[in-house]
């Protein structure tokens, strides 16, 4: 099991890919609100209002397990 990362205190980036089950018929957007809001309440960003800028794209189902993968990047001098 790895360590739990540090919180980003202050303004961060986010990458998101969205693998979805078949026949999954949500909306991107709706996604994006859900996985802040889970990061910030894991305490892995102080504030999910912090957020500077999103990339989401949906994966590949082939190569990559349904679900979602998040990374959060602090930006530099914050």
């Amino acid at each position: 099991m790895r360590p739990k990362p540090e919180m980003i205190a202050g303004k961060f980036h986010a990458e998101i890919t969205l693998i979805p089950p078949p026949g999954f018929r949500g909306d991107m957007d709706n996604r994006i609100k859900v996985l802040l809001d889970f990061a910030q309440h894991m305490r892995l960003i102080e504030n999910d209002n912090l957020c500077q800028g999103i990339h989401v794209t949906y994966g590949d189902r082939k190569n990559q397990s349904i679900g979602a993968r998040v990374v959060l990047r602090a930006m530099a001098g914050d």
